[in-house]
């Protein structure tokens, strides 16, 4: 391709800067966004260049693969999910850079497209190797570099209102380049602007909403893997008989001495149509917050140790705790709200070390626990004793008392078959609901119930026919049998806790549980009446080696994101990390400038033709002459190379300096073009000839 239908191919001065400087304002990368204009739209203004060949070429692609990967591999180690494969969009400018660098300040117009693919390239390579001719396929990356800068320039949410006129002035020199290579007037632009103006409405709209779309998607997604504690405060349903699927991945981690045994993430109070909630309003609260509100944080210096408390009677507590009392926590939650439940100990009654800057452990009148202006990876200590005094507030009048009206018939009945009423203590009533499930019920999340009947409810058919589920329903007919006798009672959920590793207890998704909280004797206590086997069933789920490598994959990036996001920690990553890439970033540099000054020496840029340039027949004899004469010599001139054939008595050397002198006149004269056959006639005579050379005849070029 001659240099002048080539320039087709070539993006337009100025081009690069301006969709550059669009995708900096949108990405919030504006200095960023400098520095490539600089670095690439430079090149004009830059009179040297680099003849990297498909080595170079080949190391530029694997250089931009490494920063994918180190973008893929930052957006996991934070947590991004899915998602975070779109952070490889927004940073594509970046990304590319080192293939686009080599096309810009190559000695070749083109780059290889074999090259940027393994197999491809290793063909090609043995292809060589074995003497068969190659013609690999090229491109300019030129306008795919572009169309990548524009595509990143369309990752957001909120565009500014400067990026429709962007994109329709982007367009419009996009086409007034190709107007203008081909050497047509650019009045004829005006016919084409209602197609710009078009072209550019329906790009911004395409590539916004393919994005949101696969950003929600991926969000979705991840959803669905993730501990679901966002709104676990609020409300919780009981799930279908028979058909429960819980994750056996490891959702939390708690150091300490002892077990907690139960790990509390809520508390609920109103039952309706199978649903729990929080009856916030029934305590004098207009919204959910209001609950966190009446327990406000505050801060205790003790001991060079600061400590968070919600009650004064707690200060005393925390001023004499010691390791036993201490239980840390650690989990992942990857939902992008700020602010998260979590799981508390029973007991506990003070927290420290809250993991992030601003993070803050906020604590409910229902005892619930969330972290606001969270990190992805939560981190904390909770101080607890088996004194009793819990968060909970006290029995909320009528709604802890309170049996739902479409659940009170088989309630009623159930108290009197098992004589609830006539017992003489709450402690009695409790054990004989835990025996009575233990005897006549059997636990199972995963069963066949048979068609279910529509014409009772969820827990009155799980009652007087199923008779055989999962905790949700165990805890919800205790709650409201406690509250048939006048108990109050409140269903609670969390995590059994029952696996012990090493020196820590791993709380898995398959030991979700549920359980009641009962007021007995001025306290609350734990109440579960699930049949025991319960714990003999999560405990010993299975996981394939699969999810076991995951798991432990997950655990170390966890453990590194603590690691990393301490302050010291975090400097010293920065440091090391800074240090690294600026020893690579000399050493590319160190690179260039050393072949730049070899070239300059060797007399190649004295002078640099910008006029067209013709390729001729014998630039495609190159390989073969490499083969007979051996590489061609740094600033060697292309007709003196060739020239060393006429050392070879099977070459006929008058044959030679004919096609070096036709050659050289028609390479620089685009008007001799149509005078190419008879070139292409002699290198088609000197090829039979070459081949006819028994071997190779290697020798050191002369300078």
């Amino acid at each position: 391709m001659a240099r002048n239908d080539l320039k087709i191919l070539v993006p337009p001065v100025l081009l690069t800067s301006f969709l550059l400087l669009f995708w900096g304002l949108n990405a919030g990368s504006l200095v960023v966004a400098l520095v490539l204009a600089a670095i690439l739209d430079g090149r004009r203004y830059v009179k040297v260049e680099w003849d990297f060949g498909e080595s170079g070429q080949v190391k530029a692609f694997q250089l931009s693969l490494l920063l994918i990967a180190m973008v893929v591999a930052l957006s996991w180690i934070d947590d991004e999910g899915r998602s975070g494969a779109l952070n490889v969009v927004r940073w594509l400018p970046v990304l590319l850079l080192p293939v686009e660098f080599v096309q810009r300040y190559g000695s070749s117009d083109r780059v290889n497209l074999n090259n940027f693919f393994y197999f491809s390239r290793k063909r090609m390579e043995q292809d060589r190797k074995e003497g068969r001719e190659v013609h690999p396929r090229q491109v300019n990356t030129g306008y795919p570099y572009l169309f990548g800068v524009l595509t990143a320039g369309c990752t957001g949410e909120e565009l500014p209102w400067f990026f429709w006129p962007s994109l329709c002035a982007a367009f419009f020199l996009l086409v007034a380049s190709v107007y203008r290579s081909r050497g047509l007037q650019l009045r004829g632009l005006l016919w084409a602007l209602p197609i710009v103006i078009g072209l550019g409405w329906v790009t911004q709209w395409g590539m916004t909403t393919v994005y949101l779309w696969a950003k929600e998607k991926m969000r979705m997604g991840r959803g669905l893997m993730e501990n679901n504690t966002y709104f676990a405060d609020l409300n919780a349903h009981l799930g279908d008989l028979g058909d429960v699927k819980l994750n056996p991945k490891i959702e939390w981690r708690v150091w300490g001495e002892g077990s907690p045994n139960y790990l509390k993430l809520a508390s609920y109070n109103l039952y309706r149509d199978g649903r729990w909630t929080y009856a916030y309003n029934r305590e004098g609260f207009s919204a959910p917050q209001g609950s966190y509100a009446a327990r406000p944080r505050r801060a205790l210096q003790h001991e060079g140790e600061l400590y968070s408390y919600y009650r004064d009677e707690d200060v005393s507590r925390l001023k004499r705790v010691d390791e036993d009392d201490a239980y840390e926590v650690r989990g992942t939650v990857t939902h992008k709200q700020s602010s998260t439940v979590v799981p508390s100990v029973p007991g506990y009654f003070g927290a420290s070390d809250v993991l992030g800057d601003v993070a803050e452990l906020q604590v409910n009148t229902m005892g619930s626990m969330q972290v606001v202006e969270r990190e992805m990876v939560l981190n904390y200590t909770l101080y607890a004793n088996d004194e009793g005094k819990v968060m909970d507030v006290k029995p909320v009048e009528g709604v802890d008392y309170e049996v739902d009206k479409d659940e009170q018939a088989v309630i009623s009945t159930l108290v009197d078959e098992l004589g609830l009423r006539e017992m003489d203590s709450p402690e009695d009533v409790v054990v004989a609901i835990e025996r009575y499930f233990a005897k006549a019920f059997e636990y199972s999340t995963d069963f066949d119930p048979g068609e279910r009947d529509y014409e009772r409810t969820k827990l009155e058919w799980f009652l007087e026919t199923v008779k055989k589920g999962h905790c949700e329903y165990y805890a919800s007919a205790t709650v409201l049998l406690l509250r048939e006798v006048g108990i109050p009672a409140r269903y609670t959920v969390g995590y059994a806790v029952m696996e012990r590793d090493g020196d820590r207890w791993n709380v898995r998704g398959t030991h979700a549980h549920a359980w009641v909280r009962a007021y007995i004797d001025g306290k609350w206590i734990n109440v579960d009446t699930t049949p025991p086997d319960f714990r003999g069933v999560a405990a010993h789920s299975e996981i394939n080696p699969v999810d076991w490598l995951r798991e432990q994959i997950a655990i170390l990036r966890e453990d590194f994101f603590i690691w990393r996001i301490d302050p010291e920690n975090r400097s010293l990553f920065l440091t090391r990390a800074g240090i690294a890439g600026g020893i690579l970033v000399l050493w590319i540099v160190y690179r260039l400038w050393s072949a730049r000054s070899r070239r300059e020496s060797d007399g190649q840029i004295g002078y640099l033709w910008d006029g067209d340039v013709v390729v001729t027949p014998l630039h495609k004899l190159e390989k073969l002459v490499r083969k007979k004469v051996g590489p061609r010599g740094a600033g060697e001139d292309y007709g003196a190379w060739v020239g060393r054939l006429k050392e070879f008595g099977e070459v006929d050397a008058a044959l030679v300096d004919s096609v070096v002198m036709e050659h050289r006149r028609l390479r620089f004269d685009p008007r001799a073009v149509a005078e190419m056959a008879e070139l292409q006639s002699m290198v088609g005579e000197l090829k039979s000839q070459l081949r006819k050379v028994s071997g190779p005849r290697h020798q050191s070029p002369e300078g």
